[in-house]
């Protein structure tokens, strides 16, 4: 945030149109309402800025506050109950755009983690990675510069979905570029044909890959992700693995799942009122509210629909990448460990998404997270449970906890050797040759 402020002032300094007459400047908070580092940071983010930059009142709706240049616009993203946030004061097509950006830079770590082990020496890692790099910036140029849509467009998806609202959704999808995801395919589709060849055949024991997956807290997963693939690479060599995650946008789809299974419940609670109110007037407002949540559960499917299949889809097809896992079908393992699916948060997804990933093949499943955060302390107190559910008994779930960010590769080696067995592990180790490996 800090630089996006000296790039701002920067680019006033150096008179560049794209700030010509912008005082102010907008930055894009996700958070989340609950006692969570989540939930928390955002107001420390906030004070720490303002001090810098001057006070404002981050509450104000008063957009010429000159108190400051900065202005929080704030996404509470783990809201089960749909609260209002920075989307009711944004243009619609920006924040269909926002969450496709998000889906697509989560295809980029996907592609890095993919590519990467795939290669075959360091050689060829290095050739890799500066390919990759021209790609990401190519993707950032065209998320600057020509994602907005143009003025005409924006007039023909407003006019029809005021004169036909069922239209709404087939003009935002020629009108804001998603029939094509704004030119991504194109893009992903000749990066996979030059560099994303298969390589099945591995090193291990079995005559494959080992197949592992990072799962966890969202942020860390992420943050963490490319030093697990560069330590992975260090102890197992090259063209040994096979390593992908879970990616954020996932937890959006778990949050409109959660809001549905909520609707249902209340559904039903209305329904069971029904049964014992003999008063006309109150058997309206049941009826009401009924009809009210349905419409929840309605948008909420039809939200999933376009994040899914219109957003994320077609981009991962193009990158030759699986698609994540399905939510719906997490949520309904989770309940076998969870009946209540409670605490919401992003404990139960990643109890569901482990056991998918297992049941589908994965050897080991990391599971990163901060020390004290939900996911590491509950989800390694819910382990034995989840592996009664686990088909594959010689798999392996790896609790990687930390309280500094840093990835403690003694813990992920011991697990790789609890895999693969002393001779297998160590086979790697004296097959390989030693790199310098900077990611």
């Amino acid at each position: 945030m800090i630089h996006a402020v000296d790039d701002f002032s920067k680019r006033q300094t150096a008179k560049d149109p794209l700030v010509a007459g912008k005082e102010k400047i907008a930055l894009f908070m996700h958070t989340g309402d609950g006692p969570c580092r989540q939930g928390q940071y955002i107001d420390i983010c906030k004070l720490n800025l303002y001090r810098m930059f001057g006070n404002s009142n981050s509450h104000s709706s008063d957009h010429n506050n000159n108190h400051s240049p900065i202005k929080f616009l704030t996404n509470i993203a783990t809201s089960l109950s749909n609260k209002k946030d920075y989307l009711t004061e944004i243009e619609d097509w920006t924040a269909v755009q926002g969450y496709h950006v998000i889906v697509m830079k989560d295809v980029l770590h996907s592609l890095y983690l993919k590519g990467s082990s795939n290669c075959n020496n360091f050689e060829e890692f290095e050739k890799f990675k500066h390919k990759y790099i021209k790609l990401k910036q190519t993707i950032f140029d065209i998320i600057e510069y020509e994602i907005k849509p143009g003025k005409f467009a924006r007039f023909i998806v407003d006019k029809t979905e005021q004169k036909i609202p069922g239209l709404g959704a087939l003009a935002k999808y020629f009108g804001y570029g998603f029939f094509n995801n704004n030119g991504f395919r194109k893009i992903l589709k000749e990066f996979n044909y030059k560099w994303l060849r298969e390589n099945s055949n591995g090193k291990d024991s079995n005559n494959r890959k080992l197949k592992i997956h990072i799962e966890g807290e969202i942020y860390l997963r992420v943050a963490q992700s490319k030093e697990i693939l560069k330590t992975l690479i260090d102890t197992l060599g090259f063209n040994s693995f096979d390593l992908k995650f879970t990616p954020m946008w996932c937890y959006f789809e778990y949050v409109l799942e959660s809001r549905i299974l909520i609707a249902e419940k209340e559904i039903k609670m209305y329904k069971d009122k029904m049964n014992d109110t003999y008063v006309n007037n109150d058997k309206d407002r049941l009826e009401n509210l009924i009809q009210e949540k349905k419409n929840k559960i309605e948008a909420s499917t039809k939200t999933i629909n376009t994040l899914r299949n219109v957003l994320a889809r077609p981009l991962y097809n193009a990158a030759g990448l699986d698609m994540p896992h399905n939510i719906k079908k997490d949520l309904k393992l989770a309940k076998l460990v969870i009946s209540t699916l409670q605490p919401e948060g992003e404990l139960v997804p990643y109890v569901g998404a482990t056991i998918s990933e297992i049941n589908a093949g994965t050897d080991l499943v990391l599971n990163v997270a901060p020390e004290g955060c939900m996911v590491a302390s509950m989800g390694e107190m819910l382990n034995p449970k989840m592996m009664e559910l686990i088909k594959n008994k010689n798999a392996r779930i790896q609790h990687m906890s930390t309280t500094d960010g840093e990835v403690n590769e003694e813990l992920l080696q011991l697990s790789l050797l609890k895999i693969l067995g002393t001779e297998q592990y160590y086979s790697h180790q004296s097959g390989k040759k030693p790199t310098q490996i900077a990611l």
